[in-house]
């Protein structure tokens, strides 16, 4: 799906994202979900990709994790604890 939810109003884009993570987790295939809202990624994926000019770029999603963390007030000395910050995000 490509951004599907990007025109939608705010109440009814979480509402939808919400059935979209409680369908995928019980989908017997894969649900490939492509986003330029790092906080939807985060909330719906198991895995998230980075592609920059069409090739991936691991090394962006873990800047984007800390800026994201610092931004929100996630302690950034160390990768677990951005990590857990993402989890944090993830649940919210």
């Amino acid at each position: 799906m490509d951004e599907p939810f990007s025109s939608l109003d705010q109440p009814t884009r979480r509402r939808l994202q919400k059935e979209l993570k409680s369908f995928a987790g019980r989908a017997v295939m894969p649900v490939i979900h492509i986003t330029h809202d790092l906080d939807e990624a985060l909330f719906l994926g198991d895995r998230i990709c980075s592609l920059v000019e069409g090739r991936l770029v691991p090394e962006w999603l873990e800047v984007q994790l800390e800026e994201l963390a610092e931004e929100r007030g996630y302690p950034v000395s160390s990768r677990a604890r951005v990590l857990q910050g993402v989890r944090d995000m993830r649940s919210a």
